[in-house]
């Protein structure tokens, strides 16, 4: 007995050492030109056996463009990808189209409303079958309204043109987190599909951001970046900061203000006219002045009318640019330049080598605040109602329409 199962054994071993010596160690080079590397990905050698080691190795295969088997695992290629097996011929020809355990299957209105590896369906309303293009995809707005992206973004409508979620109504997006925590509480266009945007300074007030952010995303940038920023940033890249200083953020007028020394020292009245100081608490309100100031300068003809020099007949007039480029009359009619005492807008382009600043018909303030964009005889005035549209007094006070020399209200604002 003994003697039989030991002649058994050694049988056995001689036959395992005659398979092995069958079986020569593969070479990386054998695999890559093999049948199996070109029908399924296997072009790496280790020991006896060809195996898949790379993505790469995986889509190049026969395997992944006929069943979407185009990513590696535990040395063989497996399908992980609706996209995989969606671009598969068996997706085409037999409608397997899904990922489930490694491989591709037939797509059912069951697997897109209830299987949990449809995590899409919570995140994207993709819960309901689109037979025709064999995908789990949004075909009502409740698929929409009770997924991830419709709290999170408001997109809590059916798009049936793209096949996707997305904004529809001012009320998708104001109970949206991108209402509450960014300020973008309505409806706007992204292509053909609406998203949620910020419209105004209010928006980025009432956000988390501007409440208990710690950078004070308060003001609304439309000229820029086209979403709330913070407010000292929004104020010192307006032109009235390095035209007046006004570089502060001020919540409850939603303007930039001067409040402060510092405003004025940002504004090219310090670095050119020396005006460095701010003032307040008398009837010309917040302005920046000189330390030794022309008395001039205190009057409401130099705020207004920029007669802010004393002339040899000891009498307030205009008698350089710097005198008029602070005025009203600059920032609402577009007169920056001194003329015969006077505040005028200019006929042509103007370089003041003083201020090393060059003014130009109609440009600045009372374009881009008033709409008044072109040149009339002696006076900016708007050129259509698109200059209007797209000033900041259309934004804020609803003045988006050409009405004569002047924006009236009606419209709406432009980007």
């Amino acid at each position: 007995m003994v003697r039989t199962m030991t002649r058994a054994l050694f049988v056995l071993f001689v036959g395992v050492v005659a398979w092995t010596a069958c079986s020569p160690i593969r070479t990386d080079e054998e695999c890559k030109k093999s049948e199996e590397c070109y029908q399924k990905g296997r072009c790496t050698a280790e020991g006896t056996q060809c195996v898949a080691t790379t993505d790469a190795d995986c889509r190049a295969s026969r395997f992944c463009r006929n069943v979407g088997e185009c990513s590696v695992a535990n040395g063989v290629c497996i399908a992980t990808k609706d996209l995989d097996c969606r671009e598969s011929i068996q997706c085409k020809e037999a409608k397997r189209c899904i990922v489930s355990a490694g491989e591709c299957v037939v797509l059912n209105p069951g697997y897109c409303r209830n299987d949990t590896s449809n995590i899409r369906c919570k995140t994207h309303g993709e819960c309901s079958l689109d037979s025709r293009n064999n995908v789990c995809s949004p075909r009502t707005d409740s698929d929409c309204s009770n997924s991830d992206v419709c709290r999170v973004s408001g997109f809590c409508s059916v798009n049936d043109s793209s096949g996707t979620c997305s904004a529809k109504t001012d009320a998708d997006c104001r109970r949206s987190d991108a209402c509450a925590l960014d300020g973008r509480c309505n409806i706007g266009l992204q292509g053909s599909s609406g998203t949620c945007i910020v419209k105004t300074h209010d928006d980025c007030i009432q956000s988390k951001k501007c409440k208990e952010g710690e950078d004070k995303i308060c003001a609304f940038d439309a000229q820029g970046a086209g979403k709330c920023v913070n407010g000292r940033e929004y104020c010192l890249a307006q032109p009235a900061c390095l035209a007046e200083g006004r570089c502060t953020w001020d919540l409850t007028s939603k303007q930039c203000l001067i409040k402060t020394d510092d405003d004025c020292k940002e504004s090219v009245l310090c670095k050119l006219a020396k005006r460095c100081k701010f003032r307040d608490g008398d009837a010309l309100g917040a302005r920046c002045v000189r330390e030794d100031d022309d008395p001039c300068v205190s009057t409401t003809s130099c705020l207004v009318e920029g007669l802010c020099s004393s002339s040899t007949d000891n009498k307030c007039a205009a008698l350089s640019n710097s005198d008029c480029l602070l005025s009203l009359k600059c920032r609402q009619e577009g007169a920056c330049i001194a003329a015969s005492g006077v505040c005028a807008v200019p006929s042509a382009c103007v370089k003041d080598e003083s201020l090393n600043l060059e003014i130009c018909p109609c440009k600045g303030a009372v374009c881009t605040e008033y709409g008044r964009c072109s040149k009339d005889g002696d006076t900016c005035i708007p050129t259509d109602d698109k200059d209007c549209a797209k000033s900041e007094r259309c934004r804020t006070d609803g003045l988006c329409l050409k009405q004569g020399s002047s924006c009236s209200i009606g419209g709406s604002p432009q980007p």
